[in-house]
């Protein structure tokens, strides 16, 4: 189906009888999953200030929120599938995606640009095999849930390190060439300076419903 109009035009609608304006985001509830830790001027702080409730999912904030943890996924998935969440920004570790390591004496490659070596290069050790699977499983855990939010006609984004020619990256994986061959569905890609950003921080970003400039 397709979807015309900017999606978030109807939250901020007041039917109550009175003259305080309702929250723009009044009654959403957001999935930011990867979030890193809950802070003050973060994403979720935001998002509540505009009155939209924000879950915060990171192991780094407790323990149950690890999307690693098949116990954990089970109830995420189907808190998703249930339909608890209006959308997600997520932003899925990216350590092993790098495509500056092996550069300047930095850590070693760990996976190749395309093909099978994409999910682990043949040469890494038994411990780096388990955070490259790691890493993994996260992304496509996240992808699973942008699928499932975009069949319930939510939006979602999913920020990354800017895709870069010939060098390994999340969005080569065949699960988010899945995701982007979905009609709808964009990949934007930006530089954060503009935006405040103390760096240039070239960023791609993969998104359903959500106006970007």
């Amino acid at each position: 189906p397709g979807f015309d109009g900017d999606p978030f035009s109807e939250w901020g609608a007041n039917d109550r009888d009175t003259d305080d304006e309702a929250p723009p985001s009044e009654g959403v509830r957001i999935l930011h999953a990867c979030s890193g830790p809950t802070r003050e001027g973060g994403y979720s702080y935001f998002l509540q200030q505009a009155g939209a409730d924000c879950r915060d999912y990171d192991i780094i904030n407790a323990s149950r929120d690890d999307l690693t943890d098949d116990d954990a996924w089970q109830k995420l998935s189907q808190d998703v599938d249930d339909g608890a969440y209006d959308g997600m920004q997520a932003g899925p570790v990216c350590t092993t995606f790098s495509g500056v390591r092996g550069r300047n004496g930095g850590p070693p490659p760990l996976r190749d640009a395309v093909g099978p070596g994409l999910y682990g290069r043949r040469d890494i050790s038994d411990e780096q095999k388990k955070q490259v699977s790691g890493d993994a499983l996260i992304a496509i855990r996240v992808a699973w849930i942008a699928l499932a939010l975009l069949a319930q006609g939510k939006p979602f984004i999913i920020e990354q390190p800017a895709v870069r020619r010939g060098l390994p990256h999340m969005f080569n994986m065949l699960e988010y060439q899945k995701l982007r061959a979905v009609a709808g569905v964009r990949m934007t890609s930006f530089v954060q300076c503009p935006l405040g950003s103390i760096s240039e921080k070239a960023t791609s970003v993969i998104h359903f419903l959500i106006r970007l400039p």
